[in-house]
């Protein structure tokens, strides 16, 4: 027995992925056998993380371009260097490049070949690009070994010249190839070797008679399955249990000019299939009642019609006082949304975004005992839809006795945003949180932000100091932090309410060291997950294990503000005094615990966008040995001063750390001190 789910074409992917959740969980809990999640097109690789996030591995996605090749694999396995080492071979280049994501090789200043690196292990790659004289003329897509191979000539439109793809080769595994995939203008076909021509929906038909379907298989039609696939499988899979299910999203709204189908975004027409259909799955009452009508006014068969809400609830609401004479509310949301609406307790809305990752609104021109209510929507055709309600939430008198948690916070000058940062950490779900600011010698308006919240909330704690730099001002928090565990935060970003709940808890529950969490980084085009390790949630690690899996072969991230540790651990292990103190300390003090714990969260938010010429920035513009010095300087401090029970691991870590800087800044004196390092130490 086998449960295939039939999912949307690349433009629907995200919706569905989102609102498919509860429902994929629910009906698969019901059916026994192997899970398939099928799409006409395979999913982009830079999206494979979403599927991840929301429950389907990769070895679970079925491509139908891809089954027709017997590949079964759609994640990469192809070893960086091996096929480095084959273009270097075969190449005429003058130079090479080495960048975050991708390596390209040079000739006479034109990249000739772009190795495209895989995100999550850039020891593997994805696809290789092939040019001449700045024009692409090849793509190769890899699994572990040749998958297709895209074509191009260059075309001219509006916009100027631009690659346009002509043909796409996939290839069995046995190297030889399956079939062409031909583009012409809008129109496009496939060629066999045994000169059978196939049209889309051919191909598609082609896809459900191998999947050789019986009364012992699922079919699972999730939202907007394409036309021409819905067709073949009523027309060829008709012998399996069929359920379709239609998310929140999803409507029956008449379309002119046509007969009734569900919202008229969706390229296809549900009710002429009904009669085949087992079961359907709807999101609400409401849906199902005008479901149901529909279907009797045609004169149609009902199937089993089953009520699946869209889940989400707001966990956690809470309203302070803010700098200035503003309120600050911050929610934690547990779900899918598409954005929030905030309304005041005469039900007037007074803020909407569309940013579901959101949790913190300052709120200017009300009173302190005003009243606030959160609702999560989802966007529908009908308009929005709410899915979930805060209870009304007023500012309430917060006790704090003994710190549990220390938080340090570094600030310089930093007025245009510590106000964000005051509220984001009072609004902590953990009450027992000591918040600890060092003033950096600012000379704008921060020590009077500061000294009003220091006087409105007892937790908090400030300390005065002269310019000295950001480790000398977490030394100093270090040194005054009162609490059990310690956590640091930059003021310029934000942590999710529940933050320190989770790693406190984590931490606790695992008797660990160190508590860490996946972190988002904020850009102008979004939220990008950082800081993500493939490892067991909320589990006690052996940090042996965790240095080999995770920095050693997976290049992990020198990232100290999303971990919570043990106090004790800290205070006896101080920040240097160096510029590059995070690539320093964050080794170092790791080199010191035993274990750790880890939990995918993205509970750490680091801000790219709230201001410019950060000291990250004015890092990156430094010289090729500018940097250098600054990378030695950290690179020695934790050889030097780590923990001697783990020398090797350390060793290990200077490797794959200065091997990694000489390949992408294309400098030799990183390679010269990796030899110092190996024969010093």
């Amino acid at each position: 027995m086998a449960v295939y789910v039939l999912g949307q074409p690349e433009k629907y992917v995200l919706a569905g992925l989102y609102y498919g959740k509860t429902y994929r969980r629910q009906i698969l809990t019901e059916n026994s056998g192997q899970v398939q999640y099928v799409y006409t097109e395979l999913p982009e690789h830079k999206r494979l993380t979403y599927y991840e996030e929301e429950g389907i591995e990769r070895e679970k996605i079925l491509g139908v371009h891809q089954y027709l090749t017997g590949n079964n694999k759609i994640f990469s396995s192809k070893k960086t260097e091996d096929k480095l080492e084959e273009l270097k071979a075969a190449l005429q280049f003058t130079d090479i490049e080495y960048r975050d994501s991708e390596i390209r090789l040079i000739k006479d200043g034109f990249v000739i070949a772009k190795i495209l690196l895989d995100e999550k292990d850039r020891s593997r790659l994805w696809a290789i690009c092939y040019y001449s004289c700045a024009k692409l003329l090849r793509m190769e897509v890899y699994t572990d070994r040749v998958f297709y191979v895209n074509y191009y000539k260059t075309a001219d439109s509006e916009n100027g010249l631009y690659a346009k793809l002509v043909r796409r080769t996939f290839y069995d595994r046995d190297g030889s190839s399956a079939y062409d995939q031909i583009f012409e203008d809008e129109k496009e076909w496939y060629l066999f070797p045994d000169g059978r021509r196939y049209t889309r929906p051919q191909l598609n038909i082609e896809f459900i008679r191998r999947l050789n379907l019986s009364e012992q298989d699922s079919v699972i039609l999730d939202a907007s399955v394409p036309t021409e696939l819905m067709q073949a499988i009523f027309t060829f899979g008709k012998g399996a249990i069929i359920t379709a299910i239609a998310h929140a999203g999803c409507y029956f709204v008449k379309k002119e000019g046509s007969c009734e189908s569900f919202c008229e975004e969706y390229p296809y027409n549900w009710l002429q299939y009904v009669e085949m259909i087992d079961r359907m799955i709807v999101s609400t009452e409401a849906q199902k009642t005008q479901l149901i009508k529909e279907l009797e006014k045609y004169h149609c068969n009902i199937p089993d019609i089953r009520v699946i809400p869209v889940e989400g609830a707001f966990t956690y609401t809470v309203l302070n006082e803010s700098y200035a004479g503003n309120l600050a509310l911050s929610w934690s949301f547990s779900g899918k949304t598409d954005g929030f609406q905030i309304y005041d307790e005469t039900g007037k809305e007074i803020y909407e975004t569309w940013n579901r990752h959101q949790h913190y609104f300052l709120i200017k021109g009300y009173g302190k005992a005003s009243g606030f209510v959160v609702r999560a929507y989802i966007d529908t055709v009908k308009g929005k839809e709410i899915i979930a309600e805060s209870k009304p939430v007023y500012i309430q008198n917060q006790s704090y006795e003994k710190p549990l948690v220390s938080l340090v916070i570094p600030a310089y000058n930093a007025e245009d945003y510590i106000v964000r940062t005051m509220d984001n950490v009072l609004a902590q779900s953990l009450s027992d949180l000591e918040v600890v600011v060092v003033d950096d010698g600012s000379v704008d308006s921060t020590p009077d932000i500061l000294e009003w919240y220091a006087g409105k909330y007892s937790n908090v704690v400030i300390i005065q100091q002269e310019n000295s730099g950001a480790s000398a001002a977490r030394n100093a928090g270090i040194k005054s932090a009162n609490g059990s565990y310690m956590e640091f935060m930059d003021s310029d970003d934000m942590l999710h309410p529940d933050m320190i709940t989770s790693l406190y808890n984590a931490i606790e529950a695992n008797h660990c060291d160190v508590a860490i969490s996946s972190s988002y980084q904020i850009t102008n085009t979004g939220y990008i997950p950082i800081t993500q390790y493939s490892m067991e949630e909320n589990v006690a690690v052996p940090i042996d294990e965790f240095f080999d899996k995770h920095f050693v072969k997976g290049h992990g991230y020198s990232f100290l503000c999303n971990k919570l540790y043990k106090a004790s651990l800290v205070k006896t292990h101080l920040f240097p005094m160096l510029l590059a103190e995070d690539d320093a300390w964050n080794l170092y003090i790791l080199s010191y615990a035993d274990k750790v714990c880890y939990l995918n969260g993205h509970l750490y938010e680091w801000d790219r966008t709230i201001r410019k010429n950060t000291l990250s920035d004015k890092i990156i513009r430094r010289s090729k040995e500018e940097l250098f010095k600054l990378y030695k300087e950290a690179i020695m401090f934790y050889m030097k001063n780590g923990n001697p029970g783990r020398r090797v691991a350390l060793k290990k870590l200077a490797k794959t750390h200065l091997l990694l800087l000489e390949k992408y800044n294309a400098y030799d004196e990183y390679g010269k001190l990796w030899r110092q390092i190996e024969d010093t130490f």
